[in-house]
């Protein structure tokens, strides 16, 4: 395994004991004894108690009704905590999605998630770094060779916009649908507005293993498209640093394609400066 692969292998493994440690202090911090559920039936029996006991009601006392009402049909709605609940909630908030499905509602914990983002977001973002510098190198490495073999070309240009548009299409080649690509396009930039959550119409909202199973697994296809947006940050990053290059060059582009039919050690260092054109009288001091 090369060096870039073994630093990614540390990272990723960093990231995901991390990960799952600050899932388990979460819900340790935020878990309650009563369910939402059972929470919400109990103020939903109280309603219905205090609103039998008055057959004319007035109007401050009909709003304060819908209020409680409103609050204890959003109880229902919200949440348990639980481990992979937790899981999938600190991978959300290291990689700054941030859907808002869940959060944490007490001071230990709201202190808590400060100093794990604080600490955390930095490995996550290493972590997409060495991720998608690979896979950029690896999509590098599958065109020049396709060009070559296939192609039978002899220099490989346009590498980096190749690559892009490469990883472009393995992202989003299975999302046909508007709403799929918009939920997805707003998890892999990390933007998170929360209006559509992957996978969350078929994840069971009770604590059983199948729950907890669709919690893991859900996880870890956001992380990926994380990491392929990176490769695409990094091959634009490649793109527009090549172009610079050819633009500020007075020599021409030509002499700044990739030389992928020659190694290091094939290349002659003077007749590459033979074929600049460089006066023999400023060799010296170009070298």
């Amino acid at each position: 395994m090369s060096s870039q692969g073994k630093k990614l292998m540390k990272r990723i493994l960093l990231f995901l004991v991390y990960g799952f440690a600050g899932a388990g202090v979460f819900t340790f911090l935020e878990k309650r004894e009563e369910t939402n559920k059972e929470k919400a039936k109990r103020m939903l029996q109280q309603l219905k108690n205090n609103f039998s006991m008055h057959q004319d009601i007035t109007d401050q006392e009909f709003e304060r009704f819908a209020t409680a009402l409103y609050k204890a049909i959003r109880v229902n709605k919200t949440l348990d905590w639980s481990y992979f609940r937790a899981v999938d909630f600190t991978y959300s908030a290291l990689t700054t999605i941030g859907y808002g499905h869940i959060t944490p509602v007490t001071p230990q914990g709201k202190i808590f998630c400060v100093v794990f983002c604080l600490f955390g977001i930095p490995i996550c973002l290493l972590t997409l770094k060495s991720a998608g510098e690979l896979i950029s190198k690896l999509l590098s490495g599958l065109i020049i060779n396709f060009e070559k073999k296939l192609l039978h070309t002899q220099f490989v240009d346009h590498v980096e916009i190749k690559c892009t548009i490469l990883t472009n299409a393995s992202a989003l080649g299975k999302l046909d649908l508007s709403r799929c690509i918009y939920a997805w396009f707003i998890s892999f930039t990390t933007v998170g507005f929360g209006g559509y959550i992957p996978f969350d119409s078929i994840i069971p909202r009770d604590d059983g293993l199948l729950a907890a199973m669709f919690h893991l697994f859900a996880t870890f296809p956001a992380i990926f498209g994380l990491c392929l947006v990176a490769s695409v940050i990094d091959a634009l990053f490649r793109v527009f640093e090549v172009d610079g290059i050819n633009k500020e060059s007075p020599y021409g582009k030509e002499h700044f394609q990739v030389r992928t039919n020659a190694s290091l050690e094939d290349i002659n260092i003077d007749d590459e400066i033979e074929n600049l054109n460089i006066p023999s009288s400023k060799r010296s001091h170009s070298i």
